[in-house]
C-alpha cells in the first residue's frame, strides 16, 4: 500500500513466480530519468536536512526525492548533504621511502645500463605508467652478458633497496645487439605496511573503509565526535604514509548540489 501521491503508486505492477513457485504481487522498479539541470544549485549548509530543503524549494518536505533524482553522484541520498558528526573522506596517501629507494634503484641501474618505465598508450601519445609498491616495472638496456640479469636481481633484492624482485622478460630489437630485459618488482615491507595501517585504523575507531591498493587510495567514513581525523592522520603516518594534494572530503560544507525543476507526479 502507498500514500497518496507516492512515486511508487502509480508504477505498473507484476506478479513473478519466485524461487518456491508462488507468485507474489509486487511492483516494477522505477526507472530514474536522467537528471535535469535545475535553475540554480543549493549550497550545502552544516546540518542540512534533505526534507528541509525540500521544503525551502518546493514548499514540500516529501519531495526530497526530487532532489535526490538530480544528484546522481551519491548512492544515497543523505550523502548529497553534510551528515555530521559523520565524515566521508578519501585519502590519497604517497610512500616517500618507496619512492626514495626507486630513486636510488634506477641510479645503481643506470651504472650497468640505459633505464626506463614501460609506457601506456592513450588517447593523445604514451606515456610511463606510474611506479607503485604492488608492482613496479623497469627497462633496462645493456650489452649481452649472461650475469648481467643476476646482477640486476642483487640490486633489485639487495638490503639498502629491499625490493622483492618477481620475474625479467628479456628480448631484443634486431639490429641492435643489446639485450632489452624487463624486471617486475613490488615492496613487500610497503604491503605490509599498508595492511598494519587498515587494522590500525579499524582500531581507533573508523566505521567503514574501502581501501583501493593499485590507487594508493582510503575511503573512510567516520564519526568525528569519536574518532578525530588527527588520529587518523597520525596511523597513517605511522606507516610511512603520507596525503597527497588528491585527498578530499566529500560531500563538503559549502558544495552545491543540484534543485531540479519540480515536478507533479
Amino acid at each position: 500500500m502507498f500514500i497518496k501521491g507516492s512515486r511508487y503508486r502509480s508504477l505498473p505492477e507484476s506478479s513473478p513466480v519466485d524461487a518456491a513457485g508462488e507468485r507474489l504481487q509486487g511492483k516494477n522498479l522505477r526507472e530514474i530519468p536522467p537528471p535535469l539541470d535545475g535553475p540554480f544549485r543549493h549550497t550545502v549548509f552544516e546540518g542540512d536536512r534533505l526534507d528541509l530543503v525540500s521544503f525551502k524549494y518546493y514548499g514540500d518536505p516529501t519531495k526530497w526525492w526530487q532532489i535526490a533524482d538530480g544528484n546522481p553522484q551519491e548512492p544515497f541520498p543523505v550523502d548529497l548533504l553534510d551528515r555530521s558528526p559523520l565524515v566521508k573522506e578519501r585519502f590519497v596517501l604517497g610512500n616517500p621511502n618507496f619512492e626514495t629507494r626507486l630513486r636510488n634503484l634506477v641510479i645503481q641501474l643506470s651504472g650497468i645500463g640505459q633505464v626506463s618505465q614501460p609506457l601506456v598508450s592513450s588517447f593523445d601519445d604514451a606515456k610511463p605508467v606510474d611506479p607503485d609498491f604492488i608492482e613496479t616495472k623497469l627497462i633496462v638496456k645493456y650489452p649481452p652478458a649472461p650475469a648481467t640479469h643476476q646482477t640486476i636481481v642483487d640490486r633489485i633484492e639487495s638490503p639498502a633497496i629491499g625490493f622483492n624482485f618477481l620475474r625479467a622478460f628479456a628480448w631484443t630489437e634486431p639490429p641492435d645487439p643489446n639485450t632489452l630485459e624487463a624486471f617486475t618488482f613490488d615492496d613487500q615491507a610497503t604491503r605490509n605496511g599498508w595492511r598494519n595501517m587498515l587494522a590500525s585504523l579499524v582500531s581507533i575507531g573508523v566505521l567503514k573503509l574501502a581501501s583501493t591498493i593499485a590507487e594508493s587510495s582510503l575511503d573512510l567514513i567516520y564519526n568525528s565526535a569519536v574518532t578525530s581525523r588527527q588520529s587518523i592522520v597520525t596511523v597513517i603516518q605511522s606507516q610511512g604514509f603520507t596525503l597527497q594534494p588528491a585527498t578530499t572530503v566529500f560531500p563538503t560544507v559549502g558544495s552545491k548540489i543540484v534543485i531540479p525543476p519540480y515536478q507533479t507526479p
